[in-house]
């Protein structure tokens, strides 16, 4: 068996085709790949795990959690504005009620000056006969 000698110039032309991967490059190159996978891997493990029917679960729970939370304070808001409406109320009230008392004081002691006037009326003066009240 006779192999031909393959000639230079083709060599050449060959080389200049295929560029020579260097080392820094291929260095550069495996580290993006291990970096890359590096990841990767935790990225789908956390996809895993966040798709898991327990992270669904507890999702939904937080959900209907704030759900009724929002609904509780909302009745709180509302208790608290009856509150204070009522308080305003009762405040009315009792003022009302202090002026009533004031008021019923001086009817009383108007009345009772009234009665005092027309019970010193109807004593006889120094024996006043056949007058009758």
């Amino acid at each position: 068996m006779h192999y031909r000698p393959v000639p230079t110039d083709t060599e050449e032309d060959i080389n200049e085709l295929v560029m020579p991967i260097d080392k820094k490059t291929l260095w550069v190159g495996v580290l993006l790949l291990l970096v890359a996978v590096g990841l990767l891997v935790p990225m789908i493990y956390f996809a895993v795990i966040a798709n898991s029917k327990a992270c669904v679960d507890g999702l939904q729970a937080q959900k209907e959690c704030q759900e009724v939370n929002q609904h509780v304070q909302r009745q709180l808001t509302q208790a608290q504005e009856f509150s204070h409406k009522k308080e305003a109320e009762a405040a009315t009230c009792n003022h009302t009620m202090v002026t009533l008392r004031e008021s019923l004081k001086k009817e009383q002691a108007q009345v009772a000056e009234f009665q005092g006037e027309k019970n010193t009326a109807r004593v006889p003066r120094w024996g006043a006969v056949g007058i009758r009240c």
